[in-house]
């Protein structure tokens, strides 16, 4: 298990861990790391880290106040940046109706593709045209790990 309190700061950088990482790699290729173990090593690992940067985050930004917008520490440059500003389109009545029509049709054209799977062409209840069948979008194949 990783001692986080043991990985001095100053000690990380990108090379440090490019290294960590190609030594793990090469520890599961020659065999000598199991890679479901490593993988599942890995995912917890992230999965904890993800946590503490979420749960630290305010207290990070109360330390990060004390410098200023851009400083080094710890031999890392720490930049912080101003949130911004984005049209909200929900707003607009021609945006949610337009929206809302892409939702429908979307329904429509995934029903139709359900349908030409089972061999059944779909038609358009108000015209009577066939809703054509788009062409399938593929996802590669994953592995899910789930903790006790």
């Amino acid at each position: 298990m990783i001692d986080i309190y043991n990985v001095k700061p100053e000690d990380i950088t990108k090379e440090a861990i490019g290294l960590m990482s190609q030594d793990i790699i090469a520890a599961v290729s020659n065999g000598s790391a199991n890679a479901l173990s490593v993988h599942m090593q890995a995912k917890a690992i992230k999965l904890g880290m993800e946590d503490v940067i979420k749960q630290t985050e305010a207290d990070v930004w109360l330390e990060v106040a004390k410098y200023g917008k851009s400083f080094v520490k710890f031999g890392a440059t720490v930049q912080t940046t101003e949130g911004s500003n984005s049209c909200d389109y929900s707003s607009d009545d021609i945006w949610q109706r337009l929206n809302a029509d892409l939702k429908r049709r979307e329904e429509i054209l995934k029903i139709a593709f359900q349908n030409a799977c089972k061999g059944v062409a779909t038609f358009d209840t108000e015209t009577g045209e066939e809703i054509p069948t788009m062409k399938a979008k593929s996802t590669k194949p994953s592995i899910k790990i789930i903790f006790k």
